[in-house]
């Protein structure tokens, strides 16, 4: 034991003599190019201040007055020209000395020229040649030892190359807890019980258990590792060392070895804390050479960190953590137990998971109340952490440019759209024909999935351009998570692909290159199916291929050899085929429904799935199902639950109050104020069954039975007074409705809209000179009046002036309605039905007018009155035969009855 542990001791103090050694000789070569430099600099410099001229251009320089001064040495004589004023450095000429010139020094007088002869001083040439050589050389060799001799003690190397660039969080600083992780539970769990050892590792220690040494942490890029890591370190409040793998890595052999012995080196004097390596495959890549083996630095770093995590006491609290989307590369001596201990699976998150991430995420921007969470996560599968949140940013950014306060469900789906496709490419206008050629394309796409079974639903078709390069696309969300896929539904999948390239071929007879992604995402499929799968006939259940990198690329290698390739490819080939042929075949067959969709597409550009489903079954001849469908029943009050007459039909009372007595959920909407519709609501028993009101146009959704209040949007005195400033100077009254007093306020005076109004409610008009003044803050909602042509005008101007932070439009040709932004009835169908836990699938909403149009686009089945306007008619998906309120009775017993034994399909017994 003593040997084992006075081993190390004795290995640092050899390797700290070597590195003396190696500095010194550092140090001596340094010196000795340092001198080998300086005295070419020198010679350099002479050869170009000193030149040697002949005696007879000196006597000429002399008779030409150029030279200022001579200086007589011991075996020459050295010249000093007078200063040009053009040279940079003064020049000094020289030449020998001609003893037979006695007239030399006659010469040198009469020209006026300065002479002198030099006494030789042998002490002092060696003095000048010690100082302008050999003292820079000795000090410049001196500091550089002493440089070397501190950085040796600090363990740091040259340069602090040798040091741990590792960065060290405490508790307050990582700012992370489990809490700020979502969709990983499993995870977390596991890393829980670490967190819990080093918190009470007393209850562990009791009873023999050890802290697990280190946590490898593996998964795709993006599914919140890092993020995990430091929560691990947050939750147990102990320092945190953070790094990544590159960063052991440097050019010189050794450096990646001595910084893992620093970052041990600390961490265990910060014990208990946590060491995370990111991207650990940068260092721990096996030695094999199959995974690149055979670098010295490399090998040299990874037997040092084998080494450290052998050698430290675990019971201190140092816990390893690693990440990785590579583990296949990995040393196997590095994943062994006693060294990671645990491997922790971060995996991409299921529906749940992406819900929670995105509330997470969404926690910090404000959000509409019109957001559903779990639509988007239906229509974001795969996507990992990292994408969600780069999602809700992008909707973040989408609002803000569309001069919105809040995001809303339209903002999340275009974010989707963006992650998916890119953006709108508006610079990019489509020639008829090519636009026609994409229309039809996406068509046979979206076509060929409603012909088929095992096909996820149509969401949404457009043939706009997107910023990464597509030029229209289907956008399919499935209606549930799914995990499996049968061999019937990898098949759908490859036939819908080929719907694109067959709908070209059938009504082009001409083929483009629109097709390539389509074909190049069918052969993958096919090709899995036989080389993966096991679902091909020919050869059965044989792996025919492996797959690398798994939570990277996912690249399949064969293990076969070339001629069982080229069978493969043919059976690929044959799958293909038979997929395009039926893809073909089922599109010939409904030529009319192909035709009709891509007129309709190319019309209106983009066309939700509700849209395409409702032509697909007009053309088709397909009938709405009958029964008992739906849960909760919406309608509008004025010219749908009462006539011109004011009045609820006594076939549509019973129908209603019947519905509420099997436990249907009623609700009806209006513009009107609660007051002014809580007649109608007594009529069919609202009050007595829990029913529910939802007033001016979604601001307030209230339980008639309680008179909780689900819902309340309103407007504040900031907003409405410059709107009634606005009102004032175009000669238009301006109304308010008070519920509690059951009054109606007016101001600028009081027209006959506002006297019809206030009569159609039942309450009372009190006139006011200042309306801001005498209402009681805050409101709901503001209406101004007047003749139709000229509320057209005055729509146009509110909303210029106030549409980026109030909801202004027409809700009648003599109404122009303020309200706050982002309602409308649709948001208030959806608050409700998520207070009552209903999906809007389940939800029917019947309506007549424009005002409307929003919650029947919401609904799981939107229905329009027989009298309804034709925009109306074509956004719904059922339009009711009858032209009065009688067509609730039939939206009722079609939809929301159950059948009767005689009326029900013989078939369904068999």
């Amino acid at each position: 034991m003593e040997n084992n542990t006075n081993r190390p001791n004795g290995g640092d103090d050899d390797r700290q003599k070597k590195q003396n050694r190696r500095g010194i000789i550092i140090c001596l070569a340094v010196a000795i190019g340092v001198f080998i430099v300086f005295s070419m600099m020198n010679r350099q410099v002479q050869q170009m201040t000193n030149r040697e001229i002949t005696y007879d251009k000196f006597i000429r320089m002399l008779d030409d007055g150029q030279v200022k001064s001579v200086t007589l040495t011991a075996d020459r004589l050295k010249i000093t020209p007078k200063s040009s004023g053009n040279s940079v450095y003064q020049v000094t000429y020289y030449t020998g000395i001609i003893s037979m010139d006695y007239s030399l020094v006659e010469r040198l007088s009469n020209a006026g020229v300065e002479f002198k002869k030099d006494l030789t001083d042998n002490s002092s040439s060696m003095l000048y040649m010690l100082m302008s050589y050999l003292f820079p050389v000795l000090l410049l060799w001196g500091g550089l030892f002493l440089i070397f001799r501190l950085m040796s003690r600090n363990s740091g190397g040259m340069m602090g190359i040798g040091k741990s660039t590792a960065k060290m969080y405490v508790q307050k600083e990582t700012g992370v807890t489990f809490k700020d992780v979502a969709g990983q539970e499993e995870a977390m769990d596991s890393l829980t019980e670490m967190v819990d050892f080093l918190n009470n590792p007393g209850k562990y220690t009791e009873i023999g258990a050890r802290l697990p040494k280190g946590a490898l942490l593996v998964g795709p890029p993006g599914t919140g590792k890092t993020l995990l890591a430091k929560a691990v370190a947050g939750e147990a409040g102990v320092p945190f060392f953070s790094l990544s793998g590159s960063d052991f890595v440097e050019m010189f052999v050794g450096v990646g070895a001595s910084r893992v012995r620093d970052l041990f080196k600390q961490a265990q004097a910060m014990a208990p804390c946590i060491i995370f390596i990111d991207e650990i495959d940068a260092i721990g890549k096996s030695r094999d050479s199959q995974y690149g083996g055979g670098n010295d630095e490399r090998e040299q770093t990874l037997n040092q960190l084998l080494s450290e995590m052998d050698g430290f006491d675990s019971s201190k609290g140092l816990v390893i953590l690693g990440a990785t989307n590579r583990p296949e590369v990995l040393d196997k001596a590095l994943l062994r137990p006693g060294r990671f201990d645990r491997r922790v699976i971060v995996e991409k998150p299921d529906l749940k998971g992406r819900v929670d991430i995105l509330k997470v995420h969404a926690k910090d921007v404000l959000m509409d109340d019109s957001v559903d969470f779990d639509e988007i996560a239906l229509a974001t599968s795969g996507a990992v952490g990292s994408d969600l949140a780069n999602m809700i940013n992008e909707a973040a950014i989408m609002a803000v440019k569309a001069g919105r306060k809040a995001v809303c469900q339209a903002d999340l789906f275009e974010a989707v759209e963006v992650v998916i496709a890119g953006k709108e490419k508006k610079d990019r206008i489509l020639g008829k024909e090519e636009k026609k050629i994409v229309a039809y394309h996406e068509t046979g796409h979206a076509l060929v999935t409603a012909l088929m079974k095992h096909s996820e639903p149509v969401q949404k078709i457009t043939i706009v351009p997107r910023t990464m390069g597509s030029l229209g696309y289907v956008m399919q969300v499935p209606e549930e998570e799914k995990y499996l896929m049968s061999k019937e539904e990898i098949l759908t999948r490859i036939t819908t692909l080929f719907g694109g390239r067959a709908a070209e071929q059938i009504v082009f007879d001409s083929i483009t290159t629109g097709a390539s992604n389509d074909i190049e995402q069918a052969t993958k499929l096919a090709r899995a199916m036989v080389t993966q799968y096991g679902m091909s006939e020919k050869f059965g259940l044989i792996g025919l291929e492996s797959i690398q990198n798994r939570y990277l690329d996912g690249r399949a290698v064969l293990n076969c050899g070339d001629a069982t390739e080229a069978e493969i490819d043919q059976e690929v080939m044959k799958i293909l085929k038979e997929c395009y042929a039926k893809a073909e075949e089922l599109l010939r067959g409904d030529r009319e429904a192909l035709d009709k969709l891509a007129e309709f597409l190319i019309a209106h550009e983009t066309i939700t799935g509700k849209e395409f489903m409702k032509i697909f079954r007009q053309v088709k001849g397909i009938t709405d199902p009958e029964g008992d469908l739906y849960e909760a029943l919406v309608l509008d009050v004025d010219g749908t639950l009462v006539g011109t007459d004011k009045q609820v039909s006594e076939a549509t009372r019973e129908a209603i109050i019947e519905a509420q007595q099997r436990g249907k959920t009623v609700a009806i909407a209006s513009g009107r104020s609660i007051s002014g519709i809580r007649r109608t609501a007594a009529k069919i028993r609202l009050e007595q069954f829990g029913g529910y009101v939802i007033a001016y146009n979604g601001t307030t959704v209230i339980n008639c039975k309680t008179g909780e209040c689900i819902y309340n949007q309103t407007l504040d005195h900031d907003m409405i007074k410059p709107v009634y400033e606005a009102a004032k100077e175009l000669g238009l009254g301006i109304t308010v409705y008070h519920d509690e007093e059951k009054e109606l306020l007016a101001g600028n005076g009081v027209d006959a809209y506002i006297e019809a109004d206030a009569k159609a409610c039942d309450i009372t008009i009190r006139e006011v000179n200042d309306l801001v003044r005498a209402i009681d803050f805050p409101v709901n909602k503001l209406l101004l009046s007047g003749e139709p042509e000229k509320m057209k005008q005055v729509e146009k101007h509110l909303c210029e002036k106030f549409g980026d932070r109030l909801n202004v439009f027409r809700s009648d040709p003599y109404y122009v309605e303020i309200l706050p932004k982002f309602v409308d009835k649709a948001v208030a169908v959806d608050k409700l039905m998520k207070f009552l836990d209903i999906s809007k699938d389940k939800v029917i909403c019947v309506g007549d007018s424009f005002n409307d149009l929003p919650m029947l686009r919401y609904a799981g089945k939107g229905v329009a009155m027989g009298n309804a306007q034709e925009e109306v008619k074509e956004a719904a998906d059922y339009v009711t035969a009858s032209n009065d309120e009688d067509g609730i009775v039939e939206v009722i017993r079609k939809f929301m009855t159950p059948q009767k034994d005689e009326d029900a399909d013989p078939s369904d017994s068999l």
